[in-house]
């Protein structure tokens, strides 16, 4: 991602902070594709901003075949509606992908905070998901392939967080299998503002 991309995209966000007083940013894309480093990079420009995941919103594995993948309801309840409301504080607990990391599946049971910020860069899988749509001030899709996705994605699983690679094989073996058929059913870039 080039840095005059970053900058073009801290001026809008700026602009918006000005007119709205609070803005939300929403990072969609496919798994693996630099959303969290976009968001990173846009944190590091920004005062008075925070990073949160769409990972931390995801339904438990036994939830994921009924209920969806993500947590919609409990994110607009925990977070943007928060947030919208002009609450200086938002907390709320982060799923801990049990699963990968070879603990029981479920959610940290301390919860996590975030205090005194007028900006949210909401990244992850599904955040241009409809549901989202009327929470956010900026929209934006990190356009890569599903091959380079696929091994950015499984490379850091496994040389940065130390995951075992053969449940970040399996995992993203059936990630990508929900991703392409998600996309197929809701062209989620169609959504965005700004391409990158």
């Amino acid at each position: 991602m080039k840095h005059a991309e970053i900058l073009d995209i801290v001026s809008q966000v700026e602009e918006l902070r000005r007119t709205r007083g609070r803005v939300v940013v929403a990072i969609d894309g496919r798994g693996g594709a630099g959303k969290s480093t976009l968001a990173r990079a846009l944190v590091e420009q920004l005062p008075r901003s925070a990073h949160i995941e769409h990972d931390w919103f995801h339904h438990t594995k036994n939830q994921v075949s009924t209920r969806g993948r993500f947590d919609h309801e409990r994110l607009i309840a925990e977070v943007l509606s928060p947030f919208r409301e002009g609450r200086n504080q938002l907390q709320f607990r982060r799923y801990n992908w049990g699963y990968l990391a070879g603990i029981p599946d479920g959610f940290h049971e301390s919860p996590t905070t975030v205090s005194d910020v007028d900006i949210v860069v909401l990244e992850g899988c599904e955040t241009l998901h409809h549901a989202l749509i009327p929470h956010l001030d900026l929209r934006i899709w990190v356009d890569t392939s599903p091959e380079l996705s696929l091994e950015r994605g499984m490379r850091r699983d496994i040389e940065e967080y130390h995951l075992d690679p053969d449940r970040v094989s399996a995992a993203w073996k059936e990630w990508s299998t929900w991703e392409g058929e998600s996309l197929a059913r809701d062209n989620r870039r169609a959504r965005a503002d700004v391409v990158v």
